[in-house]
């Protein structure tokens, strides 16, 4: 399994702010968001992470405790995780995307129904103004039940 990583991540601030706020070294902050990211690729390849509390999603990466309870809550204040429009992974298609596409042609519904989650739409509102949307699952209806507690 793979998923594109950049350089650039070793000097982002986004890794500066996690690092911070979880009192991590820079390796031991990058190998937990890649193993994160190897993670969410087999247990929420469309990014959301509704279905997961706050001590599943901080064990998934190798944390226990306390650490596993923050560690969400640090990945969203560090802007690597998205409370709006739903709990899910930011830029989740962007990085992921190419892997998911490769993972599903044979089922492109599969694929393009993640991207579609990730995509940003535009309409005329009632005003004529431009408005952006989402087209994004309705919480209501998705089947899960656990939610992350901020």
């Amino acid at each position: 399994m793979w998923i594109q990583s950049h350089d650039t991540l070793l000097t982002h601030p986004k890794l500066f702010r996690l690092m911070r706020l979880m009192e991590w070294e820079t390796d031991y902050a990058i190998g937990t968001l890649l193993r994160f990211w190897w993670w969410c690729l087999d247990y929420a390849p469309d990014g959301n992470l509704r279905r997961y509390d706050s001590a599943e999603l901080g064990t998934a990466v190798g944390l226990s405790g306390e650490e596993a309870d923050h560690f969400p809550k640090a990945m969203i204040q560090a802007g690597f995780l998205d409370e709006t429009p739903y709990f899910r992974v930011h830029d989740w298609w962007d990085y992921a995307g190419p892997l998911l596409r490769a993972r599903h042609k044979r089922n492109p519904h599969i694929w393009k129904h993640i991207r579609d989650l990730y995509e940003v739409k535009y309409s005329k509102g009632t005003d004529g103004q431009r408005e952006e949307y989402s087209n994004t699952p309705n919480p209501q209806s998705d089947g899960y039940s656990k939610g992350i507690h901020t």
